[in-house]
């Protein structure tokens, strides 16, 4: 499990920890597990819904992974929500011509909770473009808490504001597993 590190700018009042396992098959099944430590009533979660793809879901509790190919500029974001809800997007560029990226069946959510953690297993079949690699990576979650105050999460942080789209931010190299 890779451990994510809290932004210096936005410190957590009652996340200590989150962790991500992840698994890239040769089919293009990316398979993500989100292990959030903190006492279950000190996160908020977004109420289940019914699981469409919907806009603006960072604004609470939220659970992202970012994929670019190599060096080329273009990138997509991927979000997972603990209501069930998910976002898919294509970039052409740093946070540019932004366009909902075609999914062939909707991403599988599934939530476990504890008096002791909250965690969310994603999984998802690529796009075709999407499904080899060798991709560079950005793993993040937005968590907020009871209070409102959200702290941002990933491999690593850019200097300045948290921001997910940053380049820097994608330093996990990811290809997909040989066939069987």
């Amino acid at each position: 499990m890779l451990q994510l590190h809290c932004h210096p700018k936005t410190p957590a009042q009652h996340v200590e920890a989150i962790a991500v396992a992840y698994e890239l098959s040769a089919e293009g099944r990316l398979w993500l597990r989100y292990h959030v430590e903190v006492p279950e009533p000190m996160i908020e979660m977004p109420v289940e819904a019914e699981p469409i793809r919907a806009d603006n879901l960072w604004k609470t509790t939220c659970f992202e992974v970012f994929l670019a190919i190599g060096n080329e500029p273009e990138y997509i974001e991927l979000n997972f929500s603990p209501s069930s809800q998910w976002a898919a997007y294509r970039f052409a560029s740093y946070r540019e011509a932004s366009t909902d990226l075609h999914l062939t069946t909707i991403p599988e959510i599934h939530l476990d909770f504890s008096n002791s953690h909250a965690a969310l297993e994603a999984t998802i079949i690529l796009p075709s473009k999407w499904q080899q690699g060798p991709f560079s990576v950005g793993l993040s979650v937005v968590a907020e808490e009871p209070s409102g105050s959200k702290s941002y999460w990933a491999l690593d942080h850019s200097k300045g504001e948290p921001d997910f789209h940053d380049r820097t931010c994608f330093n996990l190299q990811l290809e997909a597993t040989a066939k069987a």
